[in-house]
């Protein structure tokens, strides 16, 4: 698999599952809006307040499941962090024309936006089974 493979494939996704793991060690998950660069990297709007933002805060690594309604999927192993407020800026720009409904939050004081790095990565078909995978040194 190449990265414009999995590019094309989170091209027309809009939602993914995103888990984290909490304070006690468990694993919590939540469907959010996502966009995406060239580079694989998923920018993700939240709020401050929320558990997934207080978990990644502490515990950066996460996992990813796009396109869990038909027979491809693409699973997502990353890195969290904070973008600088230039690289927000621009890449703003692509997240509300993918995500036109995340215009709302933008001036909500209580949004944050992180981008997850690109790990390890699997693209995965069913019907006969197709796997390929990507992985990515951080």
């Amino acid at each position: 698999m190449k990265k414009e493979d999995a590019k094309r494939f989170l091209e027309d996704k809009f939602l993914c599952v995103m888990s984290s793991v909490n304070d006690q060690g468990n694993p919590e998950s939540a469907v959010v809006a996502f966009s995406e660069n060239e580079k694989l990297e998923i920018l993700i709007g939240t709020s401050k307040e929320s558990r997934k933002f207080q978990n990644i805060a502490k515990r950066p690594n996460v996992a990813l499941v796009f396109g869990f309604d038909g027979d491809r999927s693409l699973q997502y192993e990353g890195k969290v962090r904070m973008p600088a407020e230039d690289e927000l800026q621009e890449r703003l720009k692509y997240h509300f024309y993918k995500q036109p409904g995340a215009k709302r939050y933008l001036n909500d004081t209580s949004q944050v936006y992180v981008i997850v790095e690109p790990v390890w990565v699997r693209l995965v078909e069913s019907g006969p089974a197709t796997i390929g995978e990507l992985r990515f040194n951080s």
